[in-house]
This record gives C-alpha cells, sequence and structure tokens, in this order.
C-alpha cells in the first residue's frame, strides 16, 4: 500500500500557446503517485485552454486532472490563490505554461520535504534554462545568499533567494495565512517569507526545471531599461512588502491568541 502525501501540482497558463503542450506533458510524465495536477489558464486569448482541454482528454494515466479556466483574467497572485483553494495536496509544486519539468521532479523534492515533515516549509531548486525554441542555455545555479531563510535578512534583501519558477510549498503557507494579496505578482517571495517565519527552506543543487527565457516573461521586466519597467517593478516589490506586513500582523496575531488563552 502506498502511504505517500498527496502532493498536488499546480500548472499555471497565460498566453502560453506555443510552450503549453510540453508544460503539461512533462505535468504528466511524473513518477510520483499519489499525485493531483490542476492545470489553470488565467483567461488566456489564444489557444492555450483549448491545448489544455484536448491534452487532458487524451490523458490515461494515474493522476487525478483538474482543469480550469478563469472567466477575467486574475493576475499571478490571485491566481496561485484559486489554485491552492483548488486543491486537497499536502505538498505543492508550482509550474508555469512555459517551464518543462523533468519527470523525477515531483519524487525528489517530496523525498526532500519527507526527510524533515514538521521542519521543512519550502524546497526549490536549480535549472536549465532554455530560450522560447528550446535550446539550452546552461545551468542557471540557484545557489542562495547567506542566511537567506532568516526573516529579517529577507525583508533587507527583497525577499530574493529562492526560485520560483523551481518551487514547492507546504501546504501550510497557505493554511495558515490565508490568501495572499491580490495585487503580488512575485508569489515565490511572498511564499518564501511565509515558509521561513514557519519553518525551513531547503536547496537542491539538481537541475530539475527547465526554465525558458523571453521577451513576455514576468522576470523580463528586469531587463528593461524604461521608466514604465521601473514603475511595474515597484509596484511588484510594493505588494510584496505589503503583503509581508500582513503575514507579520496576522503571526503576531495568532501568538498572542495561543498565549492568551
Amino acid at each position: 500500500m502506498n502511504n505517500n502525501p498527496l502532493v498536488t501540482y499546480c500548472l499555471i497558463a497565460y498566453n502560453a500557446e506555443a510552450y503549453i503542450d510540453e508544460a503539461v506533458n512533462s505535468a504528466f510524465a511524473q513518477t510520483y503517485v499519489p499525485l493531483e495536477i490542476i492545470i489553470s489558464d488565467d483567461c488566456s486569448t489564444d489557444e492555450t485552454f483549448a491545448r489544455i482541454e484536448a491534452l487532458a482528454v487524451a490523458y490515461k494515466g494515474p493522476a487525478r486532472v483538474i482543469i480550469n479556466r478563469n472567466t477575467t483574467n486574475l493576475g499571478i497572485g490571485a491566481h496561485v490563490n484559486l489554485t491552492f483553494k483548488k486543491s486537497s495536496g499536502d505538498y505543492f509544486i508550482m509550474a508555469a505554461g512555459d517551464d518543462i519539468s523533468t519527470p523525477d521532479r515531483v519524487e525528489i523534492i517530496i523525498k526532500e520535504f519527507l526527510s524533515d515533515p514538521l521542519q521543512i516549509k519550502a524546497v526549490f531548486s536549480d535549472c536549465i534554462v532554455i530560450d522560447s525554441l528550446g535550446t539550452e542555455q546552461g545551468i542557471s545555479s540557484a545557489t542562495p545568499p547567506r542566511q537567506f531563510t532568516e526573516p529579517k535578512s529577507m525583508c533587507r534583501n527583497s525577499f530574493r533567494g529562492v526560485t520560483g519558477a523551481t518551487a514547492a510549498w507546504h501546504r501550510d503557507v497557505y493554511s495558515i495565512f490565508g490568501p495572499m494579496n491580490a495585487d503580488v505578482t512575485f508569489e515565490d517571495r511572498v511564499l518564501a517569507f511565509r515558509s521561513a517565519l514557519l519553518g525551513e527552506i531547503r536547496y537542491l543543487a539538481l537541475p530539475l526545471v527547465y526554465y525558458r527565457r523571453h521577451e513576455t516573461n514576468t522576470v523580463g521586466m528586469f531587463h528593461v531599461c524604461s521608466s514604465e519597467a521601473f514603475r511595474k517593478r515597484t509596484r511588484c516589490f510594493a505588494a510584496v512588502y505589503r503583503n509581508a506586513i500582513d503575514d507579520l500582523n496576522r503571526t503576531y496575531a495568532e501568538v498572542h491568541k495561543f498565549f492568551t488563552i
């Protein structure tokens, strides 16, 4: 009998018709059991959801598959909140509609979580960078900065350190704190901060994701030198800090309630 915990593989997509087949097929190729796969489209204007539907119908594997299409474009933070709400897993493996996971990604990550299940709240890895055509550009080492899991240091360093494209989270980051603020774009920085408040973040020096870099990536804003790109980056970081303040207030309220019972 399989006593493994249920894991949810969350694949979120928006206007990714050129890449979605590879992303979905890499989800379906995961070797881990039991697995719940949620594939959610954020109201794409291209054929992304049609491709998702066709691939889901053709899938004959053991995982439970849930597909969703938002009726309006929610943005990244609200979209991740929605997939968390729809999920049943004890752990979440996050994936984007333009990236590709190795078949053993879930299996390796969950093995790491289970090495210390009470303490570990997040796991992330290296990735292989690919371009829009899928050509490999080399391994992007995700080696985190020193003290990156210490909450005070995270606040000082704009919550950087965890590579969101390769990240996985314990359910506590959602069930304890609740949904992220809807205006959050850098969801990985919010969830990493929550993980640091709750326990430990583990880094695996293994490339478990093919991370695609192209002109429409969210991180593309970091490579554009314009006043609008600067304003966009500022708004994104401000949203992360506002969410961190809210999470700290929630933490304080819970601790205060515990000591006053």
